[in-house]
């Protein structure tokens, strides 16, 4: 399974993207290519000896998350540190190093957000994009924007791919992106909002439910 996780991870790497987009696992994200190709291999690593049965599916990478980190709905704050879930975390020598040199870790809004909720109500899913590389909007001049339709659909080979490997049997879909993603796969899902502009309250009420219902675990 090792092998098959490097090869998922690789074809990542390998993958070619728009204009307006950037593969964060690519080599011309020098250097940054080495810390987001290893953390993702370990996070997929850690996860499928959970065996989780719940995929979390959202949007795209956020351009101070998952496009430095490498793992979806992370931040390097997150990545820093660990957690209920025995996922990440820095080692008392790269904090002291960290320390030192006086470095500030990003951190970010919905993977905060998401983390608070996946461990108050003990939850680890496995955490995924419908498009797994950075997208963002220089002509409006903004760090993030939407994956368009076509950049969806070159997601959804990845997305189903991990589906496959981890044997996933739930979806919860994060906003409109991935709702459209799994509409286009004809795969079920559930919907909850995403967690983003005021809708933290929404969002953690639909997971309590869920858990409640036994529909996720």
């Amino acid at each position: 399974m090792k092998n098959k996780l490097m090869d998922f991870v690789e074809s990542l790497a390998q993958q070619k993207v728009g204009r307006q987009a950037f593969n964060q696992y690519s080599e011309e994200n020098f250097p940054g290519f080495f810390t987001t190709k290893l953390n993702l291999l370990l996070y997929l690593t850690q996860m499928k000896q959970r065996k989780p049965k719940t995929m979390l599916l959202g949007e795209a990478p956020g351009y101070k998350g998952c496009k430095l980190t490498g793992v979806p709905f992370t931040s390097e704050r997150i990545i820093s540190r660990s957690n209920r879930f025995d996922l990440f975390g820095y080692s008392e020598d790269i904090w002291d190093l960290l320390e030192e040199r006086n470095v500030k870790l990003q951190t970010e809004s919905t993977a905060t957000i998401v983390w608070e909720i996946l461990e108050k109500y003990n939850f680890c899913p496995l955490l995924w994009n419908s498009y797994p590389f950075y997208t963002y909007d220089k002509k409006n001049n903004k760090p993030n924007r939407q994956p368009s339709n076509k950049e969806l659909k070159e997601g959804q080979k990845f997305m189903v791919e991990l589906i496959k490997l981890f044997k996933i049997k739930n979806i919860i879909a994060v906003g409109n992106s991935a709702q459209k993603t799994l509409n286009l796969s004809g795969i079920p899902y559930y919907p909850v909002k995403h967690p983003a502009y005021g809708n933290k309250d929404a969002f953690e009420k639909e997971i309590k439910k869920l858990r409640g219902e036994k529909k996720i675990s």
